[in-house]
């Protein structure tokens, strides 16, 4: 990022008080982005893209050397992470972690914060005393709820009746599908065409997508 800061003239009156106009000088700073090359975007659409570059300038997800891997699987740790960096989860960090798995400190916090977050352990299958499996892969329910309590939005999920329009929507809990509909409600996950796939990959794609959304509430 490339800060410039350019001279700006301004005119100013305020008619409520009689003030007339007033002429003053100042500063404009502003910021300009370069992206470097990378060579497996080209197959994506420009949404996806443009929520890449957006989590680029907000330092919520990097690229992987020369490539951003879109379709690579997240991990239970660094979805973790990620929604502590890119949707403000308050962070914790206790002085022992509620996980038997949870060894190093870093993953221990971004651990213990998605876990007492405002709006409900972001995790709720992860009991204290238990493991947390940080390096398995999370499936797009799973990331539904972590996703949809990060952005605020649990009460709405868990009111009213709602009926999916999936074709493998029986294989959904009921207690889970308010998640899926305000989920795909609100941008935060897409569907795949007439299926919903629960149990498939969360992938990095599906981050990018769901951290600019929540970025933009």
């Amino acid at each position: 990022m490339n800060p410039a800061a350019l001279p700006v003239g301004v005119t100013y009156a305020n008619t409520a008080t009689g003030i007339g106009a007033q002429s003053y000088t100042g500063f404009l700073r502003v910021t300009t982005a370069s992206y470097a090359p990378m060579s497996d975007l080209s197959g994506l659409d420009s949404g996806s893209i443009a929520a890449i570059n957006q989590d680029f300038r907000s330092l919520t997800m990097s690229q992987i050397g020369s490539r951003f891997r879109p379709t690579f699987a997240m991990t239970r740790a660094n979805l973790a992470a990620a929604l502590v960096r890119g949707a403000r989860v308050p962070q914790y960090l206790p002085a022992q972690s509620n996980y038997t798995d949870i060894r190093d400190r870093a993953t221990m916090l971004f651990v213990e914060s998605a876990q007492a977050a405002p709006n409900g352990a972001l995790f709720p299958s992860a009991v204290p005393g238990g493991a947390f499996q940080p390096d398995a892969t999370v499936d797009r329910l799973t990331a539904v709820v972590a996703l949809v309590r990060a952005a605020g939005l649990r009460q709405q999920a868990e009111s009213g009746t709602y009926t999916l329009p999936y074709a493998d929507a029986t294989s959904i809990p009921a207690s889970l599908r308010g998640y899926v509909a305000v989920a795909v409600q609100d941008g935060l996950i897409r569907p795949n065409g007439a299926m919903f796939n629960p149990q498939g990959a969360f992938t990095r794609l599906d981050l990018a997508t769901a951290l600019a959304h929540i970025a933009s509430m």
